[in-house]
């Protein structure tokens, strides 16, 4: 391109410098004598030489780039014949100056040469041409070397470009089995303390403790069922995230929202009173029985809930949970649910809300820092929302109020499927008020959530609550409590108010349901100021609000329980770890418990005595895959079921399953019934258990109704093998 540019401007000179010569010619020729045709001659002669440079220039850069010998032989030649006929102008316009030759002469002579001029012309285009055209057939030339050479290095480069694919392929399978395993490896590592605080808790409840205990252990079950489910969530979230899948498994089973909600105050009941937020659950009075995942659900409002408690006011904070529910004309069987969750907290900024359900991100650092948490909730929660064909939105004003929004379509349970209400959802307690109820809480979303539901259970109830508490407040609360109507009635306050209705007990006749705090229900039980049935700890839980209004509207006067506490239970029965001897001992069940955690082997033994009774079972314990295959091989068939956990040391479950099978094959005898029962979780693990060769798989935690079913399955395949045996 560069000598192509070249080539144009010395062209481009050359002719300039001819037409400036002819022209300077023809004024040498308009005036034959005298100075001025001195100047002409002089100006066209200096022109003929720039002329006859610039012609041997570009001849030269034509030889630069020729081809051939022979080209750069016609260029020169042509460039001496072009020099030849460049100079018979002049010399032919000197012999007629000085007169050797007349004008007639001239003329002739001027055409002669013209006319070669113009033949030698056309052969040096011509021949300009053929260089041209060579010319383009080396660029073309050089073109296709040059894409053929693009083409090897792309060639070369996709190679390499595959190679390090298929080592990314690798690398991400490796990855993914080693997330995989470290998932399972944690499920096994968290769920095994929370299958003993969830069986030994379960056990509890069936000890025969009092009232107080038991809301305790019931609210500390709740609690650690909950715990469970939240592993779980994290755990099938990482390992939906390392699979790069986007559906989640939902279940489908009927539920009332109002007994879920219940289950939430539960849950979040602790972190309410760490921060003394008031909480509120804002319910319809009756609403349908739906079918879906309720455990999802729950979930969800437990990441809500729990983050507007935490990010509520430090003075005056209230969290509100709403629900309302809608069923459209055109789709009777499915009912539209919608919950708010709404918080009076500082808010969220609009440029931050984008931030919300992204994984691991946090709006403020600095409430990070100060409440913890991981950032997980909400992407947690969306995905699962999505997963329901549902929507979540958040909506803040700052300093004002923070509200999330869940919309979900759940299919209304069918009548036969509907599961049986509680007693405080169909039985209200109108019957068993034989007065007033007189309300004095402290303004607020509790106190309107109470009085609404208290109406709805027909009561006849009056409203004093107040802004702050006052002497004059307590004057009422005297004047009212003593009225003939109240009298057979029932007074519902707070801790507050009661301790200074307490200095006036002379004066205050009927019944009193005391809300409040934990700490405050001891200091009242244990002073001797109420009954444990007659205090209610905030939140409160519908269901137990009705037991606890039942409760002090059919007592005459609450006084405190003089019930002695259970605080113990007795051990089970000692396992014995020497196998038992051939001969059957009476009808007692010969059991066999290959488990390495102590704690799980005491579950499993005093969830067996319970199930089956203590003194009809006979119990053996292995504490490894090893120990459990030799007792269970070394004197032939002496147990009649095997409990076996799947990860142990030195052999575990399924590798002992596996060679106890070998052994029953080989020498043709009864076969044992073992039931794997592991912190292992996901199906693939229920699979290669059933692979293994055992009879039937038991995630972990175990309750009393998963063991009560092991024990039914069992006496099943005990029936039919001894019908099998007759045959």
């Amino acid at each position: 391109e560069g000598h192509s540019i070249l080539n144009r401007d010395l062209t481009l000179k050359v002719c300039i410098f001819d037409e400036l010569m002819c022209l300077c010619g023809m004024g040498a020729f308009i005036f034959p004598s005298g100075p001025f045709s001195w100047l002409f001659l002089t100006v066209a002669l200096t022109f003929y030489c720039l002329t006859t440079k610039g012609i041997h220039d570009i001849c030269e850069l034509g030889i630069s780039e020729a081809g051939t010998t022979f080209e750069a032989a016609s260029i020169r030649g042509l460039e001496w014949f072009t020099h030849i006929l460049w100079s018979t102008f002049p010399i032919v316009f000197f012999m007629h100056y000085f007169g050797y030759i007349s004008s007639l002469e001239f003329m002739v002579a001027r055409i002669i040469v013209e006319l070669i001029v113009k033949s030698v012309y056309s052969v040096a285009l011509l021949t300009g041409n053929f260089c041209l055209l060579d010319t383009i057939a080396e660029i073309r030339l050089l073109s296709l070397k040059e894409d053929a050479e693009k083409k090897q290095n792309t060639t070369i480069h996709v190679e390499k470009m595959n190679k390090a694919l298929q080592l990314a392929v690798m690398e991400a399978e490796a990855s993914s089995r080693l997330s995989r395993r470290f998932v399972a490896n944690i499920s096994h590592e968290l769920r095994t303390p929370l299958n003993s605080v969830i069986a030994f808790s379960s056990l509890l409840l069936d000890s025969g403790l009092s009232t107080l205990h038991e809301e305790y252990v019931r609210s500390s079950l709740t609690s650690a069922e909950a715990l469970l489910g939240i592993i779980n969530q994290v755990l099938e979230y990482a390992k939906v995230e390392s699979a790069g899948a986007e559906e989640i498994r939902l279940s489908d089973e009927p539920f009332h929202l109002a007994t879920l909600c219940d289950e939430l105050v539960d849950i979040v009941a602790a972190r309410v009173a760490s921060r003394e937020v008031e909480f509120a659950v804002h319910l319809p009075q009756s609403m349908p029985s739906m079918r879906g995942d309720r455990f999802r659900l729950r979930q969800c409002l437990i990441n809500l809930c729990d983050n507007a408690v935490k990010f509520a006011r430090e003075d005056g904070g209230v969290v509100t949970l709403r629900g309302t529910v809608d069923i459209s004309d055109d789709n009777p069987d499915t009912a539209s649910l919608q919950l708010e969750v709404r918080d009076n907290g500082k808010g969220i900024p609009s440029e931050k809300l984008s931030l919300l359900f992204k994984p691991f991100s946090q709006v403020d650092s600095h409430f990070a820092r100060q409440h913890g948490g991981t950032g997980l909730g909400l992407a947690i929660t969306k995905k699962i929302v999505e997963a329901m064909d549902g929507s979540i939105t958040c909506t803040s004003q700052p300093n004002v109020a923070t509200c999330f929004t869940l919309a979900i379509p759940f299919a209304l349970t069918k009548t036969a499927d509907i599961p049986a209400l509680p007693e405080h959802m169909q039985i209200g307690l109108g019957g068993f008020a034989k007065g007033k109820v007189l309300v004095c809480l402290k303004q607020g979303p509790h106190s309107e959530t109470l009085l609404e539901t208290y109406r709805h259970w027909s009561l006849d109830v009056t409203d004093i609550c107040y802004q702050s508490l006052s002497e004059e407040t307590t004057e009422t609360v005297l004047e009212r409590a003593n009225e003939d109507d109240f009298q057979k009635g029932m007074l519902v306050t707070d801790y507050s108010l009661f301790r200074a209705l307490s200095a006036h007990s002379d004066k205050m006749r009927g019944r009193v349901l005391v809300l409040g705090k934990f700490a405050e229900q001891m200091e009242a039980i244990q002073t001797g100021l109420l009954d444990a049935n007659a205090f209610l700890i905030c939140p409160a839980k519908r269901s137990l609000l009705y037991a606890r209004s039942k409760y002090v509207l059919t007592t005459d006067r609450h006084k405190p329980t003089s019930r002695p506490v259970q605080t113990h239970i007795p051990d089970p029965p000692g396992p014995s770890k020497e196998p038992p001897s051939k001969e059957p001992t009476g009808s007692k069940l010969k059991v066999l418990i290959v488990e390495d955690h102590v704690v799980n082997q005491k579950v499993a033994i005093a969830m067996l005595g319970k199930t089956i009774g203590k003194d009809k079972i006979d119990v053996h314990i292995a504490e490894n895959g090893q120990q459990g295959l030799q007792m269970a091989t070394e004197k032939g068939h002496v147990y009649d079921l095997v409990l076996m956990d799947v990860q142990m040391p030195f052999m575990d479950g399924l590798e002992a399953t596996r060679r106890i099978r070998e052994y029953e094959k080989a020498k043709g005898g009864p076969r044992y019934y073992i039931v794997a029962m592991t912190a292992h979780a996901s199906k693939a693990d229920a699979r290669d258990c059933l692979a293994a060769g055992m009879d039937r798989y038991a995630s972990k935690p175990l309750t009393l109704a998963v063991m009560n079913d092991i024990i039914n399955e069992f006496w099943e395949w005990f029936a039919r093998q001894e019908r099998k045996d007759k045959n």
